[in-house]
């Protein structure tokens, strides 16, 4: 059975044909697809992403063993009816077992809880936490409508994500204390895509400005794909 696995697509308000189609070809190339978190951005009405084009992917997904687990950018997706009926299952955190190893993926902000987990989503009617929730709304709304994260992307390439292997330290520190001898962690959210099998942790990256990454397991061999759009 292959296993792909791929998160931060971060599907937003426009449709891109490129993206499409490479997302449709790695998931129609596999036997079970597991979404590990942030496949849209919430910051788009669900209505709308569910009456685009994207829909496509949906349906194909439905086809294969898929398997949705929340990133921080899928909280409106939860209990939802029409997104359920497109997988198998839908979770914070999916297992399954090769061999004698146990791979356990999970989007990551379980380990690294964002700012907006760890403040800003608390329910406090303090007048400068509103004031903060507002303005974090206005700015993640302005931030994924303009894609202003194409700028130093275009400039540096993938080597702009670089910045962010701070964030796979700490989740490989997870993985050391955390996990059993024969455990594997896959997880995404920093979009910086690695492999460390000495650390037994992998992250797979993301699918998103014309860079694409995903993890691929088949007969116990993981392997990490760096690719273009």
């Amino acid at each position: 059975m292959k296993t792909v696995i791929f998160s931060d697509t971060h599907i937003g308000y426009l449709f891109n044909q490129k993206k499409y189609n490479y997302l449709k070809n790695i998931i129609s190339n596999s036997d079970r697809v597991i979404l590990n978190g942030d496949f849209w951005d919430d910051e788009v009405p669900l209505a709308k992403f569910l009456s685009s084009k994207w829909i496509d992917l949906l349906k194909i997904l439905q086809e294969k063993e898929s398997i949705y687990i929340y990133g921080n950018h899928d909280k409106k997706i939860k209990d939802n009816n029409t997104i359920k009926q497109y997988f198998k299952e839908i979770t914070d955190e999916f297992k399954f077992q090769e061999d004698n190893t146990t791979y356990i993926i999970t989007h990551g902000n379980s380990i690294i809880p964002t700012l907006t987990e760890t403040f800003l989503q608390r329910n406090d009617k303090n007048l400068i936490l509103k004031l903060a929730k507002k303005i974090r709304n206005i700015t993640y709304t302005f931030y994924y409508k303009s894609s202003i994260e194409k700028i130093p992307t275009k400039i540096l390439k993938e080597h702009f994500y670089k910045i962010f292997a701070i964030q796979n330290y700490r989740m490989k520190k997870f993985a050391k204390e955390k996990l059993k001898e024969n455990e594997f962690l896959i997880c995404g959210h920093s979009h910086y895509a690695e492999l460390d099998l000495k650390n037994k942790y992998a992250n797979n990256g993301f699918i998103n400005y014309g860079f694409a990454q995903h993890i691929e397991i088949e007969n116990n061999e993981i392997k990490l794909i760096k690719d273009r759009y």
